[in-house]
């Protein structure tokens, strides 16, 4: 379940010749078509907590809509796709259920959308959300797909740990190894040499 976002951050000027993203994006009501973005947050830092890091992600989807919302599309962009492409967002994931099964609901929210090949931006939260985020993917996409699809990791760790110690920031990538192997291709940018 996603809680709808703050109207407040769908930020205005109030000018037609100035357009800002928190004036095209609204929250999710419309059934979205292939044109279509949909923006989802996970405001949740529970899985970095699991794995002793820094706390605080989950002030992200909050702190980024506020500026994301303020910023301009190109001209161009407006009289080459308004008219055909919505911009919904899903609102925050309610985090009242256990880790886990956190990730199982992203899992089966975001895989309805992908098979309409709608655009998704999420917004995290912790890096362990990138198990749900590339489950579902891989599962629209690795039947679809030739060459397998790509999964891109810019960070400056591997997080491929496994899931002895239960589910944490470190190890989104090493579940989806696990889950999917072979059906999909994972490549890692920017390891710090000590990682």
């Amino acid at each position: 379940m996603f809680f709808p976002t703050q109207t407040e951050l769908f930020f205005s000027k109030n000018d037609p010749q100035d357009i800002r993203l928190g004036e095209i994006f609204k929250n999710y009501s419309q059934t979205p078509d292939k044109n279509d973005f949909l923006l989802f947050g996970y405001p949740d830092d529970e899985g970095i907590q699991l794995n002793g890091g820094r706390v605080g992600a989950a002030l992200g989807p909050q702190i980024i809509r506020q500026f994301l919302y303020k910023m301009t599309l190109p001209e161009a962009y407006f009289q080459k796709n308004m008219q055909q492409t919505k911009f919904q967002d899903y609102g925050n994931l309610d985090l009242k259920s256990e880790l886990y099964l956190r990730h199982e609901m992203v899992k089966n929210t975001l895989q309805p959308f992908y098979k309409k090949n709608t655009k998704l931006i999420t917004l995290g939260g912790g890096h362990d959300y990138g198990y749900p985020d590339g489950a579902a993917f891989i599962q629209n996409y690795s039947s679809l797909s030739s060459p397998k699809p790509l999964i891109i990791n810019f960070d400056a760790h591997l997080d491929v740990r496994p899931t002895k110690k239960n589910l944490n920031s470190g190890t989104p990538f090493y579940r989806l190894l696990m889950e999917f192997r072979n059906q999909f291709q994972l490549l890692e940018i920017g390891l710090q040499k000590q990682c």
